[in-house]
């Protein structure tokens, strides 16, 4: 009853979708997945659950900086001299100091399995509101221990996913790049902006290290969730979209087969298989038919081959497209199906 009181008096983030965008936003993503057969038929959808985990908001500031490669072979002239970047070229730059404001789910002993995932993820929003007296969220785990526990483990990551976007945008700046290859002193760079302005290329594998410091008090917040839990062949799995969009969750494995489309038709069409490895070299019966007898007979013995290997190959490539198409219309079977069982 003492938890109920406290809780009353908590903020709590608003989600940004309802229970049936949740739902849909499943069907959406995980349509194409190669589900099991059977397993989308153990998902109940009114086992959904919307609960709050006991969280934080943390405040601060943060600086670092960005490392990244030049995606593909990019020529840029500057001062009438070209210059070739390599693929793969490494190049960095700094970060300039910003500020965060966000929200973190607690990561501690009463973390439930499947919100672990969350953990070093955080959301900003300044959507809130304050619970009231009727409200009966369903509240799980407890605010118990250090508030900064949390953050001293997972800020640092954080704050760096937080920072990638930008970190990609630095990236893509050519002026950025220059300077940090050396190729143009920076003080060139700030007196000759305009020259820099349209001159961008493709970076890979950016990645970035911050350094960050919370600045403001540290509120607690309640955090909402949806969790769908289902059963399939004894054991128990997930899906869960924090309120803000977010979505992690653990499903059956894709039971793979050894089999490849090719691996199929040998097992089918054996002799047609031989028949098709002895007849495709035919053509250089037409080739060795221009040095012995002329053209002419090289030509139609050319054509009759074509013909015979055409018309030998092609039960072959049939099969081969019914195949990929019975696999296609499988994804689109289980696709709908799991969309009728999620919004019905």
């Amino acid at each position: 009853m003492e938890q109920n009181k406290t809780t009353q008096q908590m903020l709590v983030a608003n989600p940004q979708m309802s229970r049936q965008e949740f739902l849909k936003s499943i069907a959406d993503t995980l349509g194409s997945y190669n589900w099991p057969s059977g397993s989308i038929e153990c998902i109940n959808p009114d086992n959904t659950k919307l609960v709050y985990l006991w969280g934080h908001r943390f405040k601060g500031n943060a600086e670092g900086s960005w490392t990244a490669k030049v995606n593909g072979s990019p020529k840029i002239t500057v001062n009438n001299k070209e210059v070739n970047l390599t693929d793969g070229t490494p190049y960095s730059g700094p970060l300039p100091e910003f500020s965060f404001d966000m929200i973190v789910i607690n990561d501690n002993q009463d973390t439930p399995y499947w919100a672990k995932d969350f953990c070093k993820i955080g959301w900003c929003t300044d959507q809130f509101k304050q619970i009231d007296n009727e409200a009966g969220v369903d509240v799980i785990g407890s605010n118990t221990g250090n508030p900064l526990a949390s953050w001293v483990k997972n800020g640092n990551e954080i704050i760096d996913q937080y920072a990638l976007s930008l970190a990609k945008d630095l990236s893509q700046n050519a002026a950025m790049a220059w300077v940090a290859l050396d190729i143009v002193p920076a003080d060139v760079v700030q007196q000759s902006m305009n020259m820099f302005n349209d001159m961008k290329f493709s970076s890979r594998d950016v990645t970035t290290t911050t350094r960050n410091k919370v600045e403001e008090e540290v509120n607690p917040v309640l955090i909402p969730f949806y969790v769908l839990e289902f059963n399939y062949e004894g054991k128990t799995y997930y899906i869960a979209m924090m309120g803000n969009g977010c979505m992690k969750g653990k499903v059956p494995p894709v039971q793979e087969t050894s089999e490849s489309v090719d691996d199929i038709i040998s097992k089918e069409m054996p002799d047609k298989i031989k028949q098709v490895k002895l007849v495709k070299w035919g053509w250089l019966l037409a080739v060795l038919l221009i040095f012995i007898v002329n053209f002419t007979v090289a030509a139609i013995a050319f054509i009759v081959w074509a013909v015979a290997y055409w018309i030998m190959k092609k039960p072959i490539e049939d099969r081969k497209k019914q195949i990929e198409n019975e696999s296609a219309d499988n994804a689109q079977r289980k696709a709908l199906l799991l969309k009728k069982q999620l919004l019905g």
